[in-house]
């Protein structure tokens, strides 16, 4: 009787392997800003919608922010967000999504070496 090997099949192997992360090095550091009663104005878009502008918050250079945005005591759903950065210097959006039914988180990245600020918005459904 002959017994078969059945080993591994052949992959290809990848061409560009990303580098191996040190096990030593730590992750950026993300300040995490809750935005709720501090709206600066609210304006009417029609079929429900609103879209409510948030005081500036500041990024230090070369680092993140995390912002959490959310309308305290209302029947408001967020739907969408963004956000607005003055000059033409980098800036990233790292994410953007709805953490529940009432919170959109917004991750902004100022690739800078000065501080900068960023105006957020929310665009929320009754």
């Amino acid at each position: 009787m002959i017994k078969k090997q059945i080993g591994k099949p052949l992959l290809p192997r990848p061409r560009n392997k990303a580098l191996p992360v040190p096990l030593n090095k730590k992750g950026p550091k993300i300040n995490v800003i809750f935005m709720s009663p501090t709206v600066r104005s609210s304006f009417d878009l029609g079929g429900g919608f609103r879209r409510h502008i948030f005081n500036d918050v500041e990024i230090p250079a070369n680092d993140y922010a995390e912002i959490r945005l959310f309308i305290r005591n209302s029947n408001r759903n967020p739907v969408s967000a963004g956000w607005a950065i003055g000059e033409f210097h980098q800036a990233y959006a790292v994410e953007s999504y709805p953490l529940s039914n009432t919170v959109w988180v917004i991750t902004v990245y100022n690739a800078t070496s000065l501080p900068r600020s960023v105006t957020p918005y929310l665009i929320t459904k009754s």
